[in-house]
């Protein structure tokens, strides 16, 4: 492709727009060094559409001149994509399937905790963290009331002991827990059996998620530590191991990008957005941003609430 668009247009830069900012479009046109690619949020198409087509008809072709028309005209108001490092492209791709990982172990520990509701409540009390392995493997030892109360207090003690749990109070109070259940919330076989089948396989995936997400952290935190930037956004308050490299993804490496802290802060999502209309004023959320980048944000802050006054 690149060898044809030089005889096609000559050894000039070629200027493409396309709806797309990091889909596979974005990714297998970057790789040519002739093309300078601007990628267009799709709402400014939409928009731009409706104004001159006020019947919202849509197609491909209509869009296509839309997007030639706005490199026409308003190229000044356009960024062109510049791909950056690549350590910090690949640290923003593990960090984002980082966070649908984490989004996939809430779903999961949702549905459990929902299954578990219909027969086995009881052990919702006796773990404050449902998202472990401890969780996951008593489980799958100790399915139901029955089984964990026909336990001794030997084989709960090496279980809580081989999961990394050695202090005496807290194994003495789940053993204190489970003893006191009391009978289960209902004999119903209907009920029990397909329920507990249920809560098994989810269970079993959740492991998968959880070890994935080992292996992420661990991947991660060893990108994270090959930039140069590391160190400076280690250091801020509250952003830990995992907010850290989110953070410094969020910032990139062309600081050039930004003329200002408001740019910035409009750019990621946290900058309210302003409006008015003759004596009328008001402030709203902003919406079209990178939702990614603004969560990054706010459970930064959220964290940092415990180190800094401001925040």
């Amino acid at each position: 492709m690149g060898q044809s668009t030089r005889l096609r247009y000559g050894q000039g830069k070629i200027a493409v727009a396309l709806e797309q900012k990091r889909e596979p479009l974005l990714y297998a046109l970057c790789q040519y060094d002739n093309l300078v690619l601007f990628p267009i949020n799709p709402r400014t198409v939409a928009n731009y559409r409706k104004a001159f087509q006020p019947s919202r008809a849509k197609s491909d072709p209509v869009d296509a001149r839309i997007l030639v028309e706005l490199m026409q005209k308003h190229s000044d108001k356009l960024e062109a994509w510049v791909a950056g490092c690549s350590q910090t492209r690949a640290l923003r791709q593990w960090v984002e399937s980082r966070r649908m990982l984490v989004q996939e172990k809430v779903r999961l520990t949702n549905r459990i905790t929902a299954s578990l509701k219909s027969y086995f409540p009881q052990v919702l009390d006796w773990f404050d963290d449902k998202d472990t392995f401890v969780f996951c493997d008593f489980l799958q030892c100790f399915p139901d009331v029955q089984s964990a109360q026909a336990a001794t207090t030997q084989q709960l003690t090496v279980f809580f002991q081989t999961h990394a749990v050695v202090r005496r109070t807290a194994i003495a109070r789940r053993l204190q827990q489970i003893q006191q259940a009391g009978l289960p919330l209902t004999s119903d076989e209907a009920i029990v059996v397909p329920a507990q089948a249920l809560t098994l396989a989810l269970v079993t995936l959740l492991k998968v998620i959880l070890q994935q997400l080992t292996d992420f952290n661990t991947k991660i935190a060893h990108l994270f530590q090959t930039l140069p930037d590391a160190p400076l956004f280690a250091e801020l308050p509250g952003a830990g191991p995992h907010l850290a490299p989110r953070l410094l993804v969020a910032f990139g490496n062309d600081r050039s990008r930004f003329t200002s802290a408001q740019a910035f802060m409009s750019y990621v999502g946290i900058a309210p957005v302003k409006e008015e209309s003759g004596k009328k004023r008001w402030v709203h959320w902003r919406w079209s941003c990178p939702i990614f980048l603004r969560q990054t944000f706010v459970e930064w802050v959220n964290q940092a609430r415990r180190f800094l006054t401001w925040s």
